[in-house]
């Protein structure tokens, strides 16, 4: 029985499945219950396989799978269990726990469909897991976009005590149950693991994002920014477009400044960001949509219907791809401007204060190093925003296409993780820069958010090591 109170729970019945609650039983703040009067929809669903086997020809069920598709099986009796031990590759690092329950949630969501076959011993097998928080041992490598074989044959064989459970820290071989003659291609036929990763960047980009907002509120205040450029006048021919609700945002956020003398307007730093942030939400927003409705919705090949099986092409994630490919390079683009501010920090010509925000002592480099930081993970995040999508023939060329989401998702994830320290530096810039005036600003959120890591900054501008002082706000700004 799980320790997480029922009321807690995100109720599982194949449904509509949001991010939110993908990241919530990921991250073990929330568990899954199962409707009971859902159970009948997946036997429905295995016995319309079995009759489908039984009238003829099914992908999978009574044929070898790939270019061995013309393969007949007479005997199936061990079907199930020859496919996943043939597809398990178990190869690359192993898989985040994290990632591994979010592909698990995913995945019963997806069987409580009753579309794919799989047996209600299996489905209940890996609700029971979760329940219990039993997490298998899956490894990266495998998979293209068109299917997660790999992973969910390794989470399959662990299931029926063929794989020991990552969790349980042990060689322990826990069997949760025993496998239909049909339900091996069924059961791996899904991108949950790829959608899982997907979910978790796509939690981890808003936060980010969030986060690029607050720190930039605090870089304005430093440089005694123009509000003109938030006016809501200046935006009211498109009221709800996310350019203006980026506006409103640092609108309310900032306060006007005394204007340096000379100054008409700001640099590309300040002045465009509700249009370059306004440009990444919606795209962001965009993948959220797709992935959600991509762990709602039925995908399997074959998928079980009313009237028999179809074998289609439904789990290939070219929408995804696409979607992971543009969101990357948003990303990119977004922390560029970022980059431009971390100069502009740096300028005494513009931060009214000595050159790289540092103590003034003659020689001193202050937050120099900083930049190269912020240009050595920019030029990372430029690599990683380039297409994964390649020509390719595997399974002797039956198979000659692929959308590579699974590697997009990948390299998002990295491209995120170097995105957090271009934030940090211009954090830390943005604090040293408010700093000495901070008596002149008046009251406002970005006041706030300068004061929560004011806190943890090192308050000696002189030289010294800079890697605790990102660290620290890097902390403070992912946990908000």
């Amino acid at each position: 029985m799980s320790a997480i109170v029922e009321a807690e729970n995100v109720c599982l019945a194949g449904g509509r499945l949001g991010v939110d609650e993908i990241v919530a039983v990921a991250g073990g703040t929330r568990g899954v219950v199962v409707p009971e009067g859902v159970w009948e929809r997946v036997a429905q669903g295995h016995r319309a396989m079995l009759a489908a086997r039984a009238s003829g020809a099914v992908y999978g069920a009574n044929t070898g799978v790939g270019a061995n598709k013309r393969d007949v099986v007479n005997d199936s009796s061990s079907l199930a269990l020859r496919l996943w031990r043939s597809h398990c590759a178990g190869v690359g690092a192993v898989l985040d726990p994290q990632v591994t329950r979010a592909a698990m949630t995913i995945r019963l969501n997806q069987l409580l469909m009753g579309r794919s076959g799989v047996g209600v011993p299996m489905v209940r097998a890996l609700a029971d897991a979760l329940d219990c928080d039993l997490v298998p041992t899956l490894h990266e490598l495998g998979g293209l976009g068109t299917g997660d074989i790999a992973q969910l044959a390794e989470l399959a064989l662990t299931l029926v005590g063929e794989r020991a459970w990552l969790s349980t820290g042990d060689e322990d071989h826990v069997a949760l149950a025993q496998p239909a003659e049909t339900d091996g291609l069924p059961f791996m036929s899904s991108n949950a693991i790829t959608l899982a990763g997907a979910a978790l960047a796509v939690h981890e980009a808003e936060v980010l994002l969030r986060a690029v907002e607050r720190v930039a509120g605090v870089s304005c205040l430093g440089l005694a920014g123009f509000t003109d450029a938030w006016d809501e006048r200046v935006h009211v021919s498109r009221p709800e477009s996310a350019q203006s609700l980026v506006a409103m945002r640092i609108r309310n956020a900032v306060t006007d400044r005394p204007r340096p003398a000379g100054r008409v307007q700001d640099g590309f730093g300040l002045r465009v960001l509700s249009a370059v942030l306004g440009s990444v939400w919606e795209a962001l927003t965009r993948l959220r949509e797709a992935v959600e409705t991509e762990c709602s919705t039925p995908s399997e090949n074959p998928l079980v219907l009313d009237d028999g099986v179809r074998h289609h092409g439904l789990f290939h994630l070219a929408s995804v791809s696409g979607l992971l490919d543009h969101l990357r390079r948003e990303l990119t683009q977004t922390m560029s401007l970022g980059a431009a501010r971390v100069t502009m920090l740096a300028d005494p010509n513009a931060n009214g204060q000595h050159a790289f925000c540092s103590d003034g002592l003659p020689g001193s480099s202050g937050l120099m190093i900083g930049e190269y930081v912020v240009i050595d993970a920019l030029a990372s995040m430029r690599a990683l925003s380039v297409s994964a999508a390649a020509p390719v023939s595997i399974s002797m060329g039956v198979e000659n296409h692929a959308p590579f989401a699974t590697q997009g998702v990948r390299r998002l994830r990295e491209l995120l993780e170097m995105a957090w320290w271009i934030v940090a530096v211009e954090a830390v810039s943005a604090v040293r820069c408010v700093r000495p005036d901070v008596a002149q600003v008046t009251q406002c959120p970005a006041l706030e958010v300068f004061a929560e890591l004011d806190v943890v900054v090192d308050r000696n501008h002189a030289d010294h090591t800079l890697g605790r002082d990102l660290s620290a706000v890097l902390e403070v700004l992912r946990q908000q």
